[in-house]
């Protein structure tokens, strides 16, 4: 299902058109395939399990996704559900179906039946028997109307679901998956220019997004649009300190983004020696004024340093890697690096700055 996505999870072009997709049978189990005889396990299936145990295992393996304010945060469609209908005589069916159509109800969440439609013969019978529609020859219809799985897809498609105009929420999106390849481009604009740090890891966040936090021996960072002021459409390539006005981080090199821009990607290095080293910073200009403030540093260099109630914290972008992440109300302006003390010119400290 989708339990990797809390520690890999997407960013593409329009992070709010991402939608996930899970697969939910009677016969399968959170780790057991819906196979019978040679290759069965024992583990559970869904409709083995209570009420209680299949709304916690569902949450766990799939909706949880749904939490609002983290990395993977996205839409969860449960794009195949089904049992049989007519002919139906396992309980543990019968009770699953109850069961789990009352926990898409409970969460609102978006379903698809598999499959819609079949054929059925001349007395009724489906040639799929999940299906909630059926033709005989003479073409007179048979449906789910029919069978006793009526009562739950009732439930269903008549609850009072939420309707509207949906709030925009904050967005928090990561990027990299711990290897070299391929870049994690999610940026339109980047994406038709040349390659700006030919030969590295690039990492770019949506152009609606800018750089929130980076972590350290890994290619991970965190975007966001947080408070976000609109960029305009240039893109400002950092491999030296000539923006650097004061030492915010003594005794390493800090690439660091000019006065009113923001960082919106990051390069690393790929090579055997020094993986992962800081290469370059990718900046945006803000069509508004940013305030002038020196900012503040974050060191992640010993411990993750990530603000407390901030977003994503509530989920690791990058688990079992030191990362570094500004407040909600701040951007990423910097980073500093060094190859003393065997350091290997990893990230080690940001600089961030109030976006007010």
């Amino acid at each position: 299902m989708l339990k990797p996505v809390a520690n890999i999870s997407n960013t593409i072009l329009r992070p709010d058109k991402l939608v996930y997709s899970a697969h939910v049978y009677g016969f399968t189990g959170p780790q057991h395939t819906g196979a019978t005889g040679l290759g069965e396990t024992h583990d559970l299936r869904y409709r083995d399990m209570t009420a209680t145990q299949l709304a916690d295992a569902v949450r766990q393996e799939a909706l949880f996704v749904t939490t609002p304010g983290q990395h993977y945060t996205a839409p969860v469609w449960v794009s195949e559900f089904g049992t049989r209908g007519a002919g139906q005589t396992d309980q543990k069916e019968i009770a699953w179906w109850n069961s789990f159509t009352d926990l898409l109800v409970a969460n609102d969440t978006d379903f698809a039946a598999w499959p819609l439609v079949t054929q059925a013969d001349a007395s009724g019978a489906f040639a799929d028997s999940f299906a909630l529609l059926g033709y005989r020859p003479d073409g007179s219809r048979i449906s789910i109307a029919d069978d006793w799985r009526y009562a739950g897809w009732q439930k269903l498609v008549t609850s009072a679901g939420r309707t509207g105009q949906v709030p925009v929420e904050t967005r928090w999106n990561m990027l990299g998956s711990n290897s070299y390849l391929p870049d994690t481009n999610a940026s339109a604009l980047m994406q038709d220019r040349p390659d700006w740090d030919p030969g590295q890891w690039k990492g770019v966040c949506p152009d609606t997004e800018r750089l929130q936090g980076v972590s350290r021996s890994i290619d991970r960072g965190l975007c966001t649009d947080a408070r976000q002021p609109a960029t305009t459409t240039a893109r400002n390539i950092v491999a030296n300190e000539a923006n650097v006005q004061q030492d915010w981080a003594g005794g390493y090199s800090k690439l660091q983004c000019a006065a009113g821009q923001m960082a919106v990607g990051f390069s690393l290095t790929i090579g055997t020696t020094n993986r992962w080293a800081a290469s370059k910073l990718l900046c945006a200009p803000s069509t508004s004024p940013l305030p002038v403030n020196a900012g503040r540093t974050v060191w992640f260099d010993q411990a993750d340093n990530r603000p407390a109630g901030g977003g994503s914290t509530a989920s690791d972008w990058a688990p079992g890697h030191f990362k570094g992440q500004c407040a909600d109300g701040e951007y990423l302006a910097g980073i500093a690096y060094t190859y003393q003390r065997v350091q290997g010119g990893v990230p080690s400290a940001l600089l961030c700055k109030p976006l007010q």
